[in-house]
């Protein structure tokens, strides 16, 4: 019969009242196929150890090294504590790996290496990582692992944990002592490179002494002095060449000795003076114009100086170049053989001298022509001597902070792990849990006994209501109901009364067993097997009496 009629939730209150007797069945017998069903689900222990991880306090104000290790480590805890690697070595440590297969050497065979391999991924699922609190220098981590054996469960948390702290100490150690090892040969490279700088230097000062950027004036003013040293002893030359014709004359042709007298001349000294105090004034007005807040050319001491200086270069230029110093009677004889060879001594120490003066006037003019190269070497000599320098200080300074966190770690006063609370003796199971079972029993029960209510509604094609029979189009003229025989009342009643009860009472009792069971499996797992599982009987009877017992008392 087809049903047209929208049902409100007065019709489903009303279907499910009329089968309550079926919705209770069917949760009855789903919670307890849910009851029995969960001591097939195998057990799953949760082992969880606590952990700390941070910076001793006041080792971030030593050096940011430490913040850095510690920021390393954190990044990779994920790795280091749940990989691979650690797995593996907790596996040894709990020497779990003993029983597996070896060869006559010692190692593992191809077979027991496989069979490593599956129990470390096994466990690497069963690891769980959880941050409980996070700062910038100090976490708080939990480490879980859930197995089926209690003991595994408790033992593993705290095999990876402490094989991590030991580890990672270790490993910081080692950075940090490699770290301090490459700095140092960077330090003491820059030391090598800086000293070798130094020693070019110092060669580059010696060698081109006189004109270096600190004194670019001293050339030429070398040049100066060397060009009037040369000027002056032409003069004394030409003077003494003059004197040595004369006495080459006398002794060619010898006057009387009674009527000559010889004149002996010789440079003018006045000439020397002159050229010291021109060069004197001019180095004056060389300073005032290098000086700080340096004169104009109207400023009287300057007028003053220029005027001076023309004066003297006027005197020079009027002065004579030889003076008489003496007039004596005309030597005769060895007196003027002695004379003239004097006078070429003179001559030759002149010409030797002007040799070397004029050698060294070319050699300074060399170095004048070269000198703007030169400095330009010696300003990067300089300048890559102060690089060196900076690179080496900052060399050095990562050194210091490399040695201070090396220190603090070394005396444990850097990175700071340490396990908080060990991972307890696992009695109960973390999976199923008892919240979890019955939940599911009732929960469950009662959607499947509604499914039941309405799918034997559905299949009902009786027609029990007006409604239901207004569907058919057809005039209703009066209800009528249900007419039942005396036989049939007497079943009802003995349903009701007999067997309702009886399949209630069943059902009940066994709920109960079941959910005490599944209870004390879950709740007390070694009681369960110790008391529960050999009579359950006996563990029924025996809490009865013991409730019985403690009442009368």
């Amino acid at each position: 019969m087809p049903d047209t009629h929208k049902k409100n939730a007065r019709d489903v209150l009303r279907i499910v009242f009329r089968r309550w007797r079926l919705l209770v069945l069917g949760a009855a017998v789903f919670a307890i196929v849910v009851l029995n069903g969960a001591h097939a689900v195998p057990l799953k222990y949760t082992g969880t150890a606590v952990f700390e991880m941070g910076l001793e306090a006041g080792s971030k104000d030593i050096t940011n090294v430490s913040q850095e290790s510690f920021d390393t480590v954190r990044q990779r805890l994920r790795e280091d504590l749940s990989g691979l690697t650690p797995i593996e070595e907790a596996l040894e440590a709990l020497k779990l790996t003993e029983g597996l297969p070896r060869g006559p050497d010692g190692r593992l065979t191809t077979v027991g290496d496989r069979r490593k391999q599956e129990m470390i991924e096994k466990i690497s699922k069963g690891v769980a990582i959880r941050w409980a609190s996070e700062s910038r220098q100090q976490d708080v981590v939990y480490v879980s692992y859930t197995d089926a054996d209690p003991k595994l469960a408790e033992q593993m948390p705290n095999a990876l944990i402490s094989g991590y702290v030991e580890r990672i100490y270790s490993r910081l150690k080692r950075e940090l002592m490699e770290t301090h090892n490459f700095i140092q040969v960077r330090v003491e490279s820059y030391d090598g490179s800086l000293s070798e700088v130094r020693r070019q230097i110092i060669d580059f000062e010696t060698r081109y002494a006189g004109y270096l950027p600190d004194n670019p004036a001293a050339l030429h003013e070398q040049i100066t002095a060397v060009t009037n040293d040369i000027e002056a002893l032409r003069r004394r030359k030409t003077v003494a060449e003059s004197n040595l014709a004369r006495i080459k004359g006398w002794i060619e042709s010898p006057p009387e000795p009674t009527t000559q007298v010889a004149e002996v001349r010789a440079p003018n000294p006045r000439i020397r003076e002159l050229e010291d105090q021109v060069r004197q004034q001019k180095d004056l007005l060389d300073r005032l114009f290098s000086a700080v807040g340096k004169p104009t050319e109207d400023h009287p001491q300057v007028i003053a100086i220029r005027r001076h200086i023309a004066e003297l270069e006027k005197e020079l230029a009027e002065a004579p170049a030889t003076v008489m110093t003496t007039s004596l009677s005309m030597p005769m004889g060895n007196e003027l053989r002695a004379q003239q060879m004097a006078l070429q001594a003179e001559l030759d120490m002149c010409d030797a001298e002007l040799d070397r003066l004029q050698s060294l006037l070319k050699d300074c003019q060399d170095r004048w022509a070269n000198a703007g190269p030169i400095r330009q070497q010696y300003l990067q000599l300089l300048q890559t001597q102060n690089d060196l320098r900076h690179e080496r200080d900052e060399w050095r300074s990562k050194l210091t902070a490399v040695e201070a966190a090396l220190n603090a770690q070394m005396t444990e006063k850097g990175t700071r792990l340490a396990a908080v609370r060990s991972s307890p003796t696992q009695y109960r199971p973390s999976s199923p849990t008892l919240m979890m079972v019955f939940g599911f029993a009732i929960v469950g029960g009662l959607g499947f006994g509604a499914a039941l209510v309405f799918a034997a509604s559905l299949l009902d094609r009786s027609v029990t209501t007006t409604e239901e029979a207004a569907c058919f189009n057809v005039p209703i003229c009066g209800v009528i109901g249900e007419i039942t025989t005396a036989g049939e009342l007497a079943a009802r009643r003995i349903r009701r009364w007999t067997v309702v009860p009886i399949i209630s009472f069943v059902l009940l009792v066994v709920m109960a067993i079941s959910g005490l069971s599944i209870g004390l499996k879950l709740y007390d797992p070694m009681k369960y097997d110790q008391e529960w599982k050999p009579s359950p009987v006996k563990f029924i009877f025996s809490r009865i009496v013991g409730l019985g017992g403690s009442g009368g008392s």
